[in-house]
């Protein structure tokens, strides 16, 4: 399934739209940087699920998973500007 991301920091995302999971359900997604080349897979649980978007809070990150999700949001703001 492909979203696109509303946010994102290092504690978690939000999709906007209708959510697809519920509060609490566990997930593993891979964030896609396009202008980057780069994808990340995460782990995070569910903390809001409703008809304007899901948050989801990330969770038991590596310490090279926390390094990579600086640096892509580091450049992905870079390329964005």
């Amino acid at each position: 399934m492909v979203r696109p991301v509303a946010d994102i920091s290092l504690g978690g995302c939000r999709f906007a739209g209708d959510a697809w999971e519920n509060v609490d359900t566990e997930v593993e997604l891979v964030l896609t940087f396009p202008a980057l080349g780069a994808n990340l897979p995460l782990r995070g649980v569910v903390v809001r699920s409703n008809a304007d978007g899901m948050a989801i809070k990330f969770h038991s990150l590596s310490e090279e998973q926390k390094w990579a999700l600086r640096k892509h949001l580091r450049e992905a703001e870079h390329t964005d500007a």
